[in-house]
């Protein structure tokens, strides 16, 4: 028997150990553009009718990263608003997104949005007060950043 493979080499499991590759019932070789998720996947609904900034993503515990894998946010209001994303309270912008009156917004990230730093949580924050915004995050839960 023959085994085909190569060296875990520059991945999320930087090993160095052989790793086989997969093959389908006609012999194709089996790629993905997703990596597997290499922690827990969870979702956090969270609603904002203020400027102040929300947490969207409670923090992990000690050592756990929460990285962003997908957000889908609604504007309910007639007025627009821009969002902005944060990974930590008063941390560094993510991402800012615009939404148009009674508009929202699907953004998927097949590879992760790292969070910089463990056990910390994701934050949102709105530019006009008077809108209702519903924030749906979801994310993986792991000891290692994407």
């Amino acid at each position: 028997m023959t085994k085909f493979g190569g060296l875990n080499v520059g991945s999320l499991n930087d090993s160095g150990q052989f790793t086989p590759v997969s093959f389908d019932a006609d012999g194709n070789l089996l790629v993905s553009s997703q990596p597997p998720a290499y922690g827990t996947i969870g979702s956090q609904t969270t609603q904002i009718d203020s400027t102040s900034e929300t947490t969207i993503v409670t923090a992990g515990a000690s050592g756990i990263y929460n990285d962003i894998i997908g957000f889908q946010i609604t504007n309910q209001s007639a007025t627009a608003v821009t969002v902005t994303i944060k990974d930590s309270t008063a941390g560094t912008t993510r991402k800012v997104f615009d939404l148009a009156a009674n508009g929202g917004i699907v953004v998927n990230f097949p590879y992760g949005l790292p969070q910089s730093a463990a056990a910390n949580n994701w934050t949102a924050t709105l530019s006009a007060s008077g809108v209702t915004v519903d924030v749906n995050v979801d994310f993986i839960e792991s000891a290692e950043s994407a």
